[in-house]
Parts: structure tokens; sequence; C-alpha cells
């Protein structure tokens, strides 16, 4: 069980660092 949670906060850790780089892409894409 512990491991299963630290896995999937591992996961959705990365998936809004991804969210977060789209957004900062998308914000300076429409910046320039």
């Amino acid at each position: 069980m512990l491991c299963t949670y630290e896995y999937t906060s591992e996961v959705v850790d990365k998936r809004l660092e991804l969210q977060r780089d789209i957004l900062f892409v998308t914000h300076i894409h429409k910046v320039f």
C-alpha cells in the first residue's frame, strides 16, 4: 500500500510538472 501511494504521488508530481511546463510554453508562445 505504501509503495503504491509513493508511486502514485510521484506520477502526480510529474504530471503537474508537465502541465506547468505546457502552460509556461503556451504563455510564452502567446506573448511573442
